[in-house]
C-alpha cells in the first residue's frame, strides 16, 4: 500500500472515531469509539496459562491485566460484552448508553 492511500486511510479512520460512529471489523471484534478501554479476549493457542482473569475481590468482579491492574470500560471476554466501571467493578442488571446487562454482566443484543 503506498504511503497516500495508508496516510488516507488513517485519516478516515481517525475522523470515524472522533465523529463517534461505530463500525464492525470482524466477526470477532466490535469497535465502539464512544468508549475507552476495550480489551478484547484472547485466544490461547500455546497451551500457556493466561495473563488477564476475573477475580472476585469483595463483592465484586474485576477482569486484570497482566501486571494485575484494574480494567476499567468495555471487555470482550469469549465474545461477551461486559462493562467495569471507573472501579474496575464489573455492573451488572443495569443500561450503559442503552446497552442493557444481565444478571451475569454479559451485554444483553
Amino acid at each position: 500500500m503506498g504511503k497516500k492511500k495508508k496516510l488516507t486511510g488513517m485519516l478516515i479512520v481517525s475522523l470515524l472515531m472522533i465523529s463517534g460512529l461505530s463500525t464492525v471489523a470482524s466477526a470477532e471484534e466490535l469497535y465502539i469509539p464512544t468508549f475507552c478501554n476495550v480489551v478484547t479476549g484472547v485466544t490461547d493457542t500455546t497451551n500457556e496459562i493466561s495473563t488477564t482473569s476475573w477475580k472476585y475481590i469483595d463483592g465484586y468482579w474485576y477482569y486484570l491485566k497482566p501486571s494485575g491492574e484494574k480494567v476499567t470500560g468495555w471487555i470482550n471476554d469469549n465474545g461477551n460484552w461486559y462493562f467495569c466501571d471507573s472501579l474496575g467493578r464489573m455492573l451488572h442488571d443495569t443500561v450503559i448508553n442503552n446497552f442493557k446487562l444481565g444478571s451475569n454482566g454479559a451485554w444483553i443484543y
